[in-house]
Parts: structure tokens; sequence; C-alpha cells
């Protein structure tokens, strides 16, 4: 297993929230379809029953403070999040990037408080699920509760992913990583696989990635040099994808 497939920005998301095209897999939800006089082939597993609001999300505005107590999911139907922890000194780290389809606040399961603050890098959209809801349609439906289980382990991962890419990985390999996975998400969100607006500041990169702003401007120009990537300014291009994944790795460490 290669360093760029275990470290994985994947989603973190739950399916079947605003679609249509789900299939019920599991006997309660056959059996409740029937019952109101449907085919059975319906939804299933599907958590816009638990929404109980939609939120427009400026830019630079706070969705949720660490701190604040929980009893809600976010679902990020449009825009772009960071998550981070905050000091009393005014210093912020930044532990993630979130963006349409991911799910925001599930950090407050364990302790009943939300331990992150979740701030808008663009203008969004949530769609709020009651975590009660959540619960209750979890023990009526299977496929639901799987799904469920499923989310928290990715972000279980996510976190060992993070871990291995600041415990063990260079400077340039960060940031090779960060963009090819980033590139990869908005991609599964039917997004381009080869450009990139960013929506957050190369300061927040360097905090995510744990080393300095300076360090992420220069790698840009040094990969920009080399014609691994196009850089104006925020917009990303890359030129050559496999060059960028040699970059991820060690043998591709930049001299």
């Amino acid at each position: 297993m290669t360093l760029l497939s275990r470290y994985s920005t994947s989603a973190i998301r739950f399916p079947n929230i605003g679609t249509s095209n789900a299939t019920p897999v599991c006997a309660n939800c056959q059996h409740k379809a029937r019952s109101n006089g449907e085919d059975g082939d319906g939804q299933c597993g599907s958590l816009e029953q638990a929404v109980t609001s939609r939120r427009r999300v400026k830019r630079g505005a706070v969705l949720f403070n660490g701190g604040d107590k929980f009893g809600s999911l976010f679902y990020v139907r449009s825009g772009f999040f960071k998550t981070c922890l905050s000091a009393k000194d005014g210093r912020e780290q930044v532990t993630g990037f979130h963006v349409v389809g991911d799910i925001l606040g599930l950090d407050g399961i364990a302790s009943g408080h939300l331990t992150t603050d979740a701030v808008a890098l663009e203008d969004s959209e949530v769609w709020t699920l009651s975590f009660d809801l959540i619960e209750q349609y979890s023990k009526e439906c299977a496929s639901l509760r799987f799904q469920f289980l499923k989310t928290i382990c990715s972000e279980v991962v996510r976190l060992q992913g993070l871990a291995l890419l600041l415990g063990s990985l260079k400077a340039e390999e960060r940031v090779a990583v960060f963009l090819i996975n980033l590139l990869d998400k908005l991609k599964s969100r039917g997004m381009s696989q080869s450009e990139v607006m960013l929506r957050m500041s190369r300061d927040e990169i360097g905090s995510f990635l744990g080393i300095r702003q300076e360090t992420v401007s220069r790698l840009l120009r040094v990969f920009s040099e080399r014609r691994i990537l196009e850089v104006d300014n925020r917009h990303i291009r890359v030129i050559d994808s496999s060059l960028l994944k040699l970059m991820a790795e060690p043998q591709g460490t930049l001299h």
C-alpha cells in the first residue's frame, strides 16, 4: 500500500440525501413501503426525513463553534467549509476542509459537545440533521444503520491518514497529497479532476498540513516551474498528473 493510498480525504457523507435513485435493501423499509401502497422500490437509508432545517451560510460566517452543545449533524449541500481548533490566544489549527456531500459535527457525538469551529470559505448551504431522528431511523432501517457506522469509520480512517501525513511525509509530499486528494474528492462530486479554485488561503493550507505559509507558496511556485501545475493565485490546474502523484511518494521528493 502506498503512502498516497493510505492518506485520504475521502468523503464523510451519508448516501441518498436529496436524491431519489436509491432502492430498499432492508426488510423493514420494503414492508413499510408496501404498507403505504408503494411497490417497495422507494428509498432505503435516506436521511432526508431527518432534515430539520436548511440554512444558508455566508462566506466567513461560523456554522458552529467548539463547545456548542451537540444535537445535530450538518450536511454540506453546497459550498466549502473549514473546521479548526481555536486557542484562547487566538491561534488556529485547521483540522479539515469540507465540500458538498460532506457531513460536519461528528466530533460532538462522544462528548455531547462540538470540539471544532466550522467556518464557511464561500457562500454555502447546509442541511441540519437531527441526531435523535437519525438514531430513531437507524433502529428501523438496517441499511441506514450500516451507512451511519460506515460514515463514522470513514472519519477514523481520515484521522489516521492525517496522522501519517503530518508524521512521516516531507513538505512537498504533503502538498502533493493534499492537492491530489482534494481534486479526487471534487471529481467524486462531478467536478473537474484537473483544476480547482482554492477556497482556502495558503496560511490555512499550511495550518492543515503542519508547514509554514511561506513553504506552501514556495512549493506551489516550484511545482509551477517544474510544469507540474499551472498556478494563478488561487486557481490551480494540473499539467502533469503522473509527476504530481510521483511527488506524493517518498521517492518523488524534489531536490
